[in-house]
């Protein structure tokens, strides 16, 4: 049995259930807070794991997970999301003494790693904690660019095996193409309500713009269990006092057609789903550079902002109203053949055979 572990259920909708439909090998499990009827339809098992995700560290959570693993016993796999995820499994894995095969999949590097002075010195003093744990409770970590590759072993000095697998994948089948432009560009941002998001940018933006043409909006929740979130306060003056029409959750495959630039104006990406899905349907791609985002670089229909300008950024949107778009068939054709989930479930496959033949 291979068990998916996430310390928030929408983690392994958003990707994961797509990949494990691809794989018809192995048995899955699903243990996250609130099990809802998509990953019911998707995973072999469930297990609601009892954790409040609003806290930094619940320490409940921690304890429900380590009787989870307790009780599963030894003979299985943990495939862990997040670096969020990998602590609180970290600590729940050392509590119960449990000899697993674990894997870790960073999909960013997250507050811990951020330029915030606290984050700074939160790292400093749990270093040799969790060196020490990181060692000894992973066999595998997957990374999905090479900065963060970098960056987290020369923080851990990670012994063991380091992999990169670029994105999470998507489903292409499951996205309505966009077919056309629009005459009045909508430019959608899309993204959990973080600060480092660049929520206030996008909201900096909309209100300098005085194009009728160009219609801005936003879709997200805010995350209560970062540091970095907006709050509802402000989320209220947003959708009271600015050029921004928040749009609350949004279903992606059905709805990116609708638009027809998606912006993307974050410090930093694992590797950016939004992007890829954006392409993928036919959207305008805008990004600011970082390692997560600079794979559009090769993308038709994209520009990548190496320093973020708001009022640039803003010229560009304009410019484009002058400009002839069209839909990219040479992006489609990249994401076929490098970023679709049946490609990611093969590698993901591949892991699980050789940890099942203990190699």
């Amino acid at each position: 049995m291979i068990n998916y572990i996430a310390h928030w259920d929408w983690i392994l909708v958003r990707s994961r259930t797509s990949v494990v439909k691809n794989i018809k090998t192995f048995q899955f499990r699903a243990i996250c807070p609130n099990i809802n009827p998509v990953i019911q339809n998707s995973f072999d098992d469930t297990i609601n794991w009892e954790i409040d995700k609003t806290k930094i560290l619940d320490f409940k959570g921690i304890f429900n997970l380590a009787s989870i693993i307790k009780k599963n016993g030894e003979q299985n796999i943990y495939h862990i999301f997040t670096l969020k995820s990998g602590i609180l499994f970290m600590i729940s894995k050392f509590i119960t003494k449990n000899k697993s095969k674990n894997i870790l999949s960073v999909t960013g590097l997250g507050y811990l790693f951020s330029k915030n002075l606290k984050a700074k010195i939160l790292r400093v003093l749990i270093k040799p904690i969790f060196i020490f744990l990181i060692n000894k409770t992973f066999h595998t970590i997957i990374f999905q660019n090479k900065s963060d590759l970098r960056i987290f072993s020369k923080f851990t000095n990670f012994k063991n095996k380091s992999l990169l697998i670029e994105s999470s994948g998507i489903e292409t089948n499951e996205y309505i193409q966009k077919k056309t432009f629009n005459s009045e560009l909508k430019v959608l941002m899309s993204s959990r309500l973080l600060i480092d998001k660049g929520i206030r940018d996008f909201v900096d933006i909309a209100n300098k713009n005085e194009n009728k043409k160009l219609k801005f909006f936003l879709s997200g929740e805010i995350d209560y269990g970062n540091p970095k979130s907006i709050n509802h306060h402000e989320l209220q003056n947003i959708i009271n006092n600015s050029s921004v029409e928040y749009l609350g959750y949004i279903d992606l495959r059905k709805e990116l057609h609708n638009y027809d630039i998606l912006i993307s104006l974050s410090d930093y990406e694992g590797f950016s789903r939004v992007l890829l899905e954006a392409a993928w349907v036919g959207l305008f791609c805008i990004s600011t550079l970082n390692p997560g985002t600079e794979f559009i670089s090769n993308f038709e229909n994209s520009k990548i902002i190496e320093n973020k300008d708001n009022n640039l950024i803003l010229l560009y949107l304009n410019n484009l109203l002058n400009s002839n778009l069209k839909i990219s068939n040479k992006n489609k054709k990249i994401i076929s053949e490098n970023y679709k989930s049946a490609i990611i479930a093969n590698q993901f496959s591949k892991l699980y055979y050789l940890d099942k033949k203990g190699k």
